[in-house]
């Protein structure tokens, strides 16, 4: 007897987020680096040392994460969480969710932080506001 085959080929290989969606910024530097993928490299990193943070564990990969942040913060990228901050409408952020209250409005949670390269953004912070 012969080996099973199929009729329909073999699925194709799933496409990452930036090549299903394109990149969110569609900027590149001189050298070719996709500043949307930096990004979310720099939010990993940011996930990272916020988990590890919360375990008190992981003292080698939170050290891990901080040179890796470091390193980017060298090259012109930089991260802003916007916690406990004043809710401003002008403010580039994706609001996530929003938790009413009787305070004055606020970021009460970062979920995503937002990334600037050279203090221009390219990715926007996704966080849960609290307030009325």
């Amino acid at each position: 007897m012969g080996r099973y085959r199929s009729k329909r080929p073999y699925p194709k290989k799933a496409k990452r987020k930036h090549e299903r969606e394109g990149a969110e910024s569609g900027q590149v530097s001189s050298n070719g680096v996709p500043f949307d993928l930096v990004a979310e490299f720099i939010v990993d990193l940011w996930k990272i040392e916020r988990r590890v943070r919360a375990g008190n564990a992981g003292e080698r990969i939170l050290a891990a994460c901080e040179r890796a942040q470091e390193r980017l913060i060298r090259i012109g990228f930089e991260l802003d969480t916007m916690m406990n901050r004043p809710y401003n409408e002008n403010l580039r952020m994706r609001i996530i969710e929003h938790e009413e209250c009787d305070e004055p409005r606020q970021v009460a949670e970062c979920l995503s932080p937002a990334v600037y390269y050279n203090g221009e953004l390219v990715r926007e912070a996704e966080v849960v506001t609290r307030g009325k």
